[in-house]
């Protein structure tokens, strides 16, 4: 009752690149943005606090060009998948980049594949490349060190599928490099490539986006 602003995150309206994605209608609240240079918030100034006061946001809708089938019980919290790729590679040294790319391109042959998703959470294009944030800030008092926790087989946790999609990308990469998977996963034309031109950094990859990128490499 004693508010005088209202906040506004995209990210409670996931996954949405940036707020020129949606129709925002502010109700009671002074559409003047107070947080400019926030690319993830709006504020808002209540207008008149004895009425109530609220925003809604309709997405533009985009079409996938086939179905994706979403299974809620199948949804793996990020750390699970970070930590199977750690046990997975337990006997080399895995730094935080190691781990954040190699659960992206999970997520991204999960969807290729298999037209699910391995992670809930959105990816985000960081300056340096996508980046899942909460694996991101799990792991980043490592900094570029190999990262020695003594990991969990989380295997028992995961369908076949997922526990086929993360050995598997594990095995193609077990030599690379943390700057060559840094590298891999922003090519030119990559789905971190488009959405920083169109949208800037620190806004999220759609996973039809990240879907459409490896469905074409199965193809090639």
């Amino acid at each position: 009752p004693d508010a005088k602003t209202i906040i506004f995150s995209r990210y409670l309206v996931s996954p949405l690149l940036s707020f020129e994605d949606a129709s925002i209608v502010p109700t009671n609240l002074n559409p003047d943005n107070f947080l400019p240079q926030a690319p993830r918030l709006k504020q808002y100034e209540i207008v008149d606090d004895s009425k109530s006061a609220s925003i809604s946001a309709k997405m533009k809708y985009v079409p996938l060009p086939h179905a994706m089938n979403f299974h809620a019980d199948t949804f793996d919290p990020p750390d699970i998948i970070a930590e199977q790729i750690l046990w997975l590679r337990r006997e080399i040294e895995t730094t935080p980049m190691h781990v954040l790319k190699l659960a992206y391109f999970s997520h991204g042959w999960m969807l290729g594949l298999h037209d699910q998703t391995l992670i809930h959470e959105p990816v985000e294009a960081w300056q340096y490349g996508p980046v899942i944030p909460s694996v991101f800030h799990r792991y980043k008092a490592f900094r570029g060190d190999p990262i020695d926790l003594v990991p969990i087989d989380r295997s028992e946790q995961l369908s076949v599928d997922q526990q086929d999609i993360v050995r598997d990308v594990v095995a193609v990469y077990w030599e690379a490099r943390a700057i060559e998977l840094s590298n891999i996963s922003h090519n030119s034309g990559s789905p971190w490539d488009i959405v920083m031109h169109s949208h800037g950094p620190d806004t999220i990859i759609p996973n039809r986006l990240i879907q459409k990128h490896y469905k074409r490499l199965t193809a090639t």
